[in-house]
């Protein structure tokens, strides 16, 4: 009885740590076609149309325009509400995953203090929470080079929140690494614990079977 109650117990710890493995790890693979953004599109007063960025018009400018917005997902580098009479002109930028808009941002490129972008609440595809980041050094000459009518600045084309540096052919942006690294290394740490978990709750089972029998 006591041995059956054992391994009943054992299997279900099993069964319970697999399923929670299995929902925090996967499905990996399959979500991989639509993890890669495929188009950003800039708009802005001072623009006459929209003007759409893909990987054809050039990898470093795709990057570049990503590497704005791809890291405003989170908590870090958020700034106080600005006053809105020394932002400057307004962009908005629009992240497209296929033929669906997913995220939209508001770049302010010209702004006192250095740039400044926006994560409105309301989003293409659903709601996020409001917030106010400082911007890249890089922004106004990425906006410049995509389209926008900015005065050209020193030519910084990478780096964040004070800092900054040229970018180059050995130095390419990865433009879903922001989005997705933080995510996939919670996940690769949860599934790390449950591992942990499932090998103490074996060894306790069997410690315990072990005590039984003498």
């Amino acid at each position: 009885m006591i041995r059956e109650n054992v391994r009943r117990f054992v299997t279900g710890a099993v069964l319970a740590v697999l399923a929670v493995t299995t929902l925090l790890v996967g499905p990996g693979p399959a979500l991989a076609d639509d993890a890669k953004p495929t188009a950003v599109i800039l708009s802005g007063d001072d623009l006459e149309d929209s003007v759409e960025i893909t990987e054809e018009d050039g990898d470093e400018l795709f990057s570049a325009m990503l590497s704005q917005v791809s890291w405003l997902t989170g908590e870090s580098g958020r700034a106080a509400v600005p006053d809105r009479s020394k932002l400057g002109p307004k962009y908005t930028v629009v992240i497209r995953y296929g033929d669906k808009d997913r995220y939209s941002y508001d770049l302010y490129p010209l702004a006192e203090g250095g740039p400044r972008a926006f994560r409105p609440g309301e989003q293409p595809d659903g709601r996020a929470t409001e917030a106010w980041f400082f911007g890249r050094l890089n922004m106004p000459n990425a906006l410049r080079l995509a389209g926008a009518p900015l005065p050209e600045t020193t030519d910084v084309m990478t780096g964040g929140i004070g800092g900054g540096e040229r970018i180059n052919e050995q130095q390419a942006v990865d433009p879903a690494g922001d989005l997705f690294a933080g995510m996939g290394g919670l996940r690769g740490m949860l599934a790390v614990n449950a591992g942990v978990l499932l090998l103490i709750t074996g060894g306790l089972a069997g410690i315990a079977f072990l005590a039984r029998r003498r």
